[in-house]
């Protein structure tokens, strides 16, 4: 067996093992004790220097003897604090130094327990719109911390004695610092209110509402130095807006959260919302070809939802958005969906499941001269009012016009839907598929070759031959196939799936020779 060996300079090995070797770390080791021995069960918290519980703190428990062990621990400063709340003890060591490779060792004596209470200054949740106005403090290079309550009451248990920096914070305030000592088994009262300073601007807006337009107003607001303010709107749906005022209508129903967000010339800003309920908008068909119902101006992504109610103008209900979009109708139970001009689909694609399968539509007459140009979804009148949903799919805000109009019939042959009431065939015939579940029925009326022609550009259909007796099929027919048939057989054509196109792209012509 072959070996081979890589020989490196010796240097370069070293220099390829200081690239690996994890950074120098060190170790900070002690025994927390009291009056008797050593304290079991005690948690031990090591805090960066000037930081506060939130800012990488680690915890370790005391062993049966009272001793504990911080490994791979960074070099730097660092405050430690070690809690046996079960025996109300506790201590504070605020400087602990950590070297690179090194060991260091802090005897901890617990003594009891104390605390902390104050008063803050918390009338500036009267002005505010939700009334809410959180304050957090701590003790910096502890673990400890509280929050203030409704009334401006905090009380802060379980302090160890020493000296210590109480800091308040509050987005949207500047921090306050408070320096406090503690001494063991008491309880220190901060002898005055701690007011913190406003530094955000106040978000203020008023609402008025017009059916699903929204005008909104946020000429109440102000930063607290007089200064400029920039504004940003978002309106629950997708949509946004700047400046003081804006105007909004709404293309889609549900319960939507306005939020303006103000921000002043030094970055500092507040935010304010108002909810409000929205009914899903309805408009009627238009009655001429091409009719645009809805303009909804979307954010990229954004989608509109409005009910199309059919109108006098026909039997058919056309819907359709441009080229590049996403449409989906519900109708009788059943979601319909398009992303092309060539054809639609049952199901849904808007949504992460498919929509309700639903009844198959009652098939309806052809109109064979209409072409989609954009994703389009065809109905009948009959099954009342769709929801129809879709969306703006650029990177940019746009309008996106929802056509819909009514359409009448314009096939001699519907309805052949059925054994019942067939189509004779004779010679030649054409026909479309224009609806989810439609299918036509003919019935040979002579002897000879059946040719069924379905055009590639065409949605993929096929023609089934039942014998006379209308139940037993024969034979399935594909684009460019032919069979012999006789009087009284049965010819019914349909998609291959639950596909459907306007009839433009939907055609489909039998011929018997």
């Amino acid at each position: 067996m072959r070996r081979w060996s890589l020989h490196l300079p010796f240097g370069l090995l070293l220099g390829l093992v200081a690239c690996v070797a994890p950074p120098p770390l060190g170790v900070v080791e002690g025994e927390a004790t009291a009056v008797g021995g050593g304290v079991a069960g005690a948690e031990a918290t090591l805090v960066p220097a000037g930081a506060v519980a939130t800012d990488g703190s680690r915890s370790v428990r005391t062993d049966a003897s009272g001793a504990f062990v911080f490994e791979r621990v960074p070099p730097g400063e660092y405050g430690l604090t070690v809690i046996a709340a079960a025996d109300g003890l506790g201590a504070h060591v605020p400087a602990v130094s950590v070297a690179r490779d090194e060991t260091t060792s802090v005897p901890v004596a617990l003594t009891p327990l104390g605390g902390i209470t104050a008063a803050v200054d918390v009338s500036d949740r009267a002005v505010r719109p939700d009334g809410e106005l959180v304050i957090d403090a701590f003790l910096v290079g502890t673990p400890l911390t509280a929050r203030v309550d409704a009334a401006g009451s905090l009380v802060l248990e379980g302090v160890p004695e020493g000296g210590f920096e109480l800091s308040l914070r509050s987005a949207g305030y500047a921090t306050v610092a408070v320096p406090v000592t503690v001494a063991a088994g008491e309880v220190l009262a901060v002898p005055e209110t701690v007011v913190l300073r406003r530094l955000a601007p106040y978000a203020r807006f008023d609402l008025v509402r017009f059916g699903d337009t929204v005008e909104v107003d946020a000429s109440a607001s102000f930063a607290v130095d007089g200064g400029g303010l920039r504004y940003a709107w978002e309106f629950g749906d997708g949509a946004t807006a700047s400046g003081v005022t804006a105007t909004h209508t709404y293309f889609r129903g549900g319960s939507m959260t306005i939020r303006l967000t103000v921000t002043d010339d030094e970055g500092n800003s507040d935010s304010v919302t108002q909810q409000i309920e929205v009914t899903t908008p309805r408009v009627p068909a238009g009655s001429s070809r091409g009719a645009v119902v809805a303009e909804p101006t979307l954010a990229p992504g954004q989608m509109a939802e409005l009910e199309v109610a059919p109108t006098a103008g026909g039997p058919l209900l056309y819907l359709e958005v441009p080229a590049g979009g996403y449409l989906e109708a519900a109708q009788g139970g059943a979601t319909y969906y398009a992303s092309t001009p060539d054809r639609f689909s049952r199901g849904s694609l808007l949504d992460d499941t498919t929509g309700p399968a639903g009844a198959d539509l009652a098939p309806q007459a052809i109109t064979t001269t209409v072409r989609c140009d954009g994703p389009c979804v065809i109905l009948p009148a009959a099954g009342g009012a769709a929801l129809v949903r879709f969306v703006n799919p650029s990177r940019t805000t746009q309008t996106v016009p929802l056509v819909a109009f009514m359409d009448a019939f314009s096939d001699a042959n519907e309805p052949n839907d059925g054994f019942g009431a067939p189509t004779p065939l004779f010679d030649e015939q054409e026909g479309a598929i224009e609806l989810v579940g439609d299918r036509d029925v003919f019935r040979v009326e002579r002897e000879g070759r059946l040719v069924f022609s379905n055009p590639p550009t065409m949605i993929r259909l096929r023609a089934q031959v039942y014998a006379a007796d209308g139940f037993t099929r024969q034979r399935t027919l594909a684009d460019g196939e032919s069979m012999l048939v006789t009087a009284e057989q049965y010819v019914v054509v349909e998609a291959l799936a639950d596909t459907a196109a306007a009839s433009a792209r939907s055609l489909y012509f039998l011929t018997l020779e």
